[in-house]
């Protein structure tokens, strides 16, 4: 029986090549279009990187030709003299800051705390606690009474937001004094020592401007809610007493000398600082250093350019300003620009409103001073002192508001919705401040 079964030809040696060399030949086509491809892409990227590369010198040197410090070391170059720094009395009264935080904790978190009204239990337990401490409320005033302050935290290694602990101990530690300087100013009222609870106020005002020297936008915000401390202190002295003109001098030079924009300058030039530093570390961090350059120098331009802008606007009011916030609203700036740019914005905002908020202390103060025997129910811009630069209320540019009745005195700014709603201080619309006059519980005569 024969076999049927037919097998295939073997193939010989001449198929064989005939079959791979098509094959090698378009992979060869194929690896040459991916270099070509590569090439075009690494040349793209390299053309990239030397583009972003001189926008960011160039933006760079501009800041270093008007003399705009790009460190912290440059920006706090004159060294202060060690007794001269606040900083140092602050140190040193660390240990009694530390022991009166667990002493006033309770009393801290009371309603009696806020009223600036001590209970009887109360005021026993800050005079033996004071009495303890007192070497810390010299240090304290020996502090306020410095030249200057000078922070000592600086941006260490590659990861910056590693060493911003230490710096919010710094910024804390200082809310932590005026705490305790305002406990201590509830205490001298509830003992009927005005002048000595005015000192307290005006001392107050004084450390808020020092920690306005704590590098960042945080700590210039910190800042900002010490000063509305102090202006409390002040405002319930105004209210429950009588000043003479001196201490209403005093009163007045202290709060004109928080109305400058160094603070929020000196936050926005050490933000500016810290960001580029945080921009580089994200860079150093990152594998494909290369791939990447040309995207972070991006980045670091449209931080510049924020950054610039907003300084330009720092010295204005906001009325003026904020159409110029609105059209940077509209920017592209990139994304973690973007993202930082409310932050800085609400800044803006918040100083603006510390300063409606020390307009209306100094107005109150002015007008308490022009009307010795009560205020006017129905008193108008017309009727303010004169000569006085301070009634313009930064958000709007109009005079600030003044509203009387037989029992409040209301001094205010419209807020940053630009309305007035009647003296609304609680929930924020407007700012400024309220005496209630059934409260005073003393009817000094000033003394000249």
């Amino acid at each position: 029986m024969s076999n049927t079964n037919s097998t295939n030809p073997t193939p010989s040696a001449g198929n064989i090549k005939q079959s791979v060399r098509p094959k090698r030949k378009l992979w060869k086509k194929a690896l040459i279009l991916l270099g070509l491809l590569l090439s075009l892409a690494l040349g793209y990227n390299a053309f990239q990187n030397w583009q972003a590369s001189l926008q960011l010198e160039a933006r760079l040197e501009t800041l270093r030709k008007n003399g705009e410090p790009l460190t912290l070391k440059e920006l706090d170059s004159k060294v202060l003299p060690k007794e001269e720094n606040a900083l140092t009395w602050i140190r040193r009264a660390k240990p009694h800051t530390e022991e009166l935080n667990k002493l006033l904790f309770d009393y801290i978190q009371s309603d009696e705390y806020s009223s600036l009204r001590p209970n009887a239990e109360q005021v026993k337990m800050m005079e033996e606690a004071f009495a303890v401490h007192k070497e810390a409320f010299l240090l304290y005033a020996r502090a306020a009474k410095c030249p200057g302050y000078q922070s000592d935290w600086q941006i260490i290694g590659t990861r910056p937001s590693e060493a911003l602990g230490e710096h919010l101990e710094n910024v804390q530690e200082t809310r932590a004094i005026m705490r305790h300087c305002l406990s201590r100013a509830s205490l001298l009222m509830a003992q009927d020592k005005y002048d000595e609870a005015l000192t307290q106020g005006l001392q107050m005002l004084a450390l808020s401007r020092h920690a306005e020297s704590e590098p960042m936008v945080i700590s210039y915000l910190v800042s900002i809610v010490c000063r509305r401390m102090g202006l409390k202190v002040i405002t319930t002295v105004l209210e429950r007493s009588s000043l003479n003109e001196k201490q209403r001098d005093k009163v007045d030079l202290a709060i004109a000398a928080c109305e400058s924009n160094r603070g929020l300058k000196h936050a926005l030039d050490s933000e500016r600082i810290f960001g580029l530093a945080s921009l580089r570390s994200h860079l150093i961090r990152t594998r494909f250093i290369s791939l990447v350059t040309w995207n972070f120098n991006r980045e670091a331009c449209n931080y510049l350019d924020l950054m610039e802008a907003m300084d330009h606007l720092s010295s204005r009011s906001y009325f003026e300003i904020i159409d110029e916030i609105n059209r940077l609203k509209k920017r592209d700036f990139g994304l973690q620009t973007t993202n930082v740019f409310p932050l800085i914005v609400d800044t803006q905002i918040a100083h603006n409103k510390a300063l409606a908020l020390g307009r209306s202390v100094r107005l109150l103060n002015a007008l308490q001073r022009k009307y010795p025997q009560g205020i006017p129910e129905k008193i108008q811009p017309n009727d303010y002192p004169d000569n006085l630069n301070f009634w313009q209320d930064p958000f709007n540019g109009k005079s600030l508001i003044v509203h009387t009745s037989a029992d409040s005195i209301f001094v205010y700014s419209v807020g940053e919705n630009g309305t007035d709603d009647g003296g609304s201080l609680d929930d924020g619309k407007d700012q400024g401040i309220q005496i209630k006059l059934q409260k005073r519980i003393s009817q000094r005569s000033p003394e000249n």
